[in-house]
């Protein structure tokens, strides 16, 4: 062969053998959405080709529930196909690292865990009488059990007429637990009412909307309406709030006429003798008025709105005060009774605090005792230990003092 020809073939077969090469690539292949403690394939078979390619998957867990046990390790961790089991809902991030000599490329994978509605998880607490309320369907056809954790007083009788609070907790529709209104419904009960921390469904657990969970709150004032002789309370007395999102869901109970599951029994109503709004989330949801698809419950405040307590938070950008105002303002001209607090520097809340100490948590207790006081749900004063009355005065902003900052995005 031509000395100068050889050369020139060795750089043909290098360029060659180079553009045929496969690049270095990860993909992962993996149900989107599961049940927690069932077994998740996770297929990385398909990130590339050749010899010499090791693995490496990696699991770490978010927006989990509070006490979920801790996330396991990935089975078969250094093969292409591993396994991994879930074990409790929430969203699970999955990392593949693929490594050939001295290259390597990661893929990222998130999976939704839903709550295996097959195993009855949901929590229950000492005292109450836990009543199974409604099933409804998860996002993957799966029945879930929604409950009303009921705290009765300690002379309640089935024949009583007794008033009622259901209280629903935040978390953006998505997260959260009864536990959050367990101390409170107790309280009611010790103020001779009946305490109800409420379920609903969530997106994180079922995978559901902020529309299924509106429909469940309607369907649990329903339910208590319903059952009202069993349960020993007054179908006319029933105080329904919550805090963020639960307060979200609790407004919509009196005002929106959309979002209801079309199992209720519609003849009953679901709209509450009282709200108690603390905090409220996504007043504003969406840029229509009054159309099918509104879930604004402040585009329906009217006159005729129920007696409501509204409470906000002077620096809360989340859930802004203003919206109290706008509600008062449209409450204007009725006969039931509006009450409008905001707090001295309060941003929105992260957690609950002990109502028995000064501060926020204890006044807002007793504000809303005061409230139902004078609604004829109960009579006496607080139970709640006391603060002073500058205290008090120290922790209220007067409306016509706060000054509304527009929010980028939150609540428009």
């Amino acid at each position: 062969m031509n000395r100068f020809l050889l050369p020139l073939l060795s750089l043909f077969l290098f360029i060659s053998n180079s553009a045929s090469a496969d690049p270095l690539v990860a993909k992962i292949k993996a149900d989107e959405r599961v049940y927690a403690q069932r077994p998740l394939t996770l297929d990385g078979s398909a990130s590339t080709q050749g010899g010499d390619v090791t693995y490496k998957w990696a699991v770490t867990g978010s927006t989990r529930p509070e006490g979920a046990p801790p996330v396991p390790a990935i089975e078969d961790a250094d093969k292409a196909v591993a396994h991994f089991t879930p074990p409790a809902w929430g969203v699970y991030n999955f990392t593949l690292t693929v490594s050939q000599g001295a290259d390597h490329q990661d893929a990222r994978f998130s999976v939704h865990v839903l709550n295996d509605p097959a195993k009855d998880d949901s929590p229950s607490y000492a005292g109450e009488n836990k009543v199974l309320y409604k099933q409804a369907p998860d996002a993957l056809g799966g029945t879930a059990k929604l409950y009303l954790h009921i705290f009765n007083p300690p002379d309640w009788k089935a024949a009583d007429k007794r008033g009622a609070v259901l209280l629903f907790h935040g978390g953006g529709w998505s997260g959260g637990s009864p536990d959050r209104y367990v101390p409170d419904a107790k309280y009611w009960a010790s103020r001779g009412l009946v305490g109800i921390a409420g379920q609903y469904r969530l997106g994180g657990r079922e995978g559901t909307q902020p529309p299924d969970c509106v429909a469940d709150a309607k369907s649990a004032v329903r339910y208590l309406r319903a059952h009202a002789a069993e349960l020993g309370l007054d179908p006319q007395k029933i105080a329904v709030g919550g805090e963020s999102a639960g307060a979200h869901i609790a407004a919509c109970t009196g005002t929106l006429p959309a979002y209801n599951d079309p199992k209720d029994d519609l003849t009953v109503s679901c709209v509450p003798n009282a709200l108690l709004l603390y905090f409220p989330f996504k007043m504003v949801t969406t840029v229509g008025n009054r159309n099918k698809d509104d879930m604004s419950p402040l585009h329906f405040v009217t006159p005729s709105t129920p007696p409501t307590l509204f409470i906000g938070g002077e620096m809360d950008d989340i859930a802004p005060a203003q919206r109290g105002i706008d509600w008062g303002n449209q409450m204007k001209g009725g006969t039931n009774e509006f009450r409008f607090f905001i707090y001295r520097r309060a941003h929105h809340p992260s957690g609950h605090q002990d109502m028995t100490k000064p501060g926020l948590d204890n006044d807002l207790i007793r504000q809303t005792d005061l409230f139902l006081v004078s609604l004829g749900f109960m009579t006496g004063d607080p139970t709640i230990p006391p603060m002073d009355a500058d205290a008090i005065a120290q922790l209220h902003v007067d409306p016509k003092d706060f000054k509304f900052v527009p929010l980028q995005g939150n609540d428009r």
